[in-house]
């Protein structure tokens, strides 16, 4: 018997990794169907809003996932530059193991996005400024004041999420490494 929810969250999950892969506007319904097994009729009940509302909850799905492997890495090093190193370490590697097929979903939505906000620009606003905001937490308790460690925060996630798509488009890591150094030293000197 099924748990109740769990075609559910198949279907997010499912949409979630072909995001990461191809894009927006590389996925279409009948990927999500074959990526998650799920029969046609359980989307449309799930999801009447159709391909929108499961991408908007995808992204969603996708910044708590980030945000909680981001929060990980933040506190399993002693400093806030430490755990931004780690991240980007831990992504690069991800990076070289899925042979560059597996960026951030949040970024490659965003980039399929026009420039007519809507509800997914908004999702992928509201997962990038919880990454901001912990990593801006987390540089306010070592001693920041708010504003720099907004700015900080800010700087850090977008370099990072800039060196994710140079890696993906060069087809090697070392971007997201030098980004590594950067963050280390900027996060290490700055105070």
């Amino acid at each position: 018997m099924a748990v109740r929810g769990e075609t559910r969250r198949r279907l997010v999950s499912g949409t979630l990794r072909l995001l990461r892969r191809r894009g927006l506007h590389g996925v279409g319904l009948q990927e999500v169907l074959a990526e998650t097994g799920a029969p046609r009729g359980s989307l449309y009940f799930h999801f009447p809003g159709g391909k929108e509302q499961l991408v908007e909850e995808a992204i969603a799905l996708a910044g708590q996932r980030g945000e909680k492997w981001m929060r990980r890495c933040l506190e399993g090093s002693p400093t806030v530059a430490g755990g931004v190193a780690r991240m980007l370490g831990e992504y690069a590697d991800l990076l070289e193991a899925s042979a560059f097929a597996d960026g951030c979903p949040v970024a490659a939505v965003a980039l399929d996005l026009s420039a007519t906000p809507g509800p997914l620009q908004a999702a992928c606003g509201r997962a990038l400024d919880s990454w901001v905001t912990l990593v801006a937490a987390a540089l306010r308790g070592e001693g920041r004041s708010a504003p720099e460690a907004e700015s900080l925060a800010l700087a850090t996630i977008s370099a990072f999420e800039g060196a994710l798509l140079v890696a993906r488009a060069r087809r090697d890591a070392s971007a997201v490494r030098a980004v590594a150094v950067w963050a280390d030293s900027l996060l290490s000197s700055a105070g």
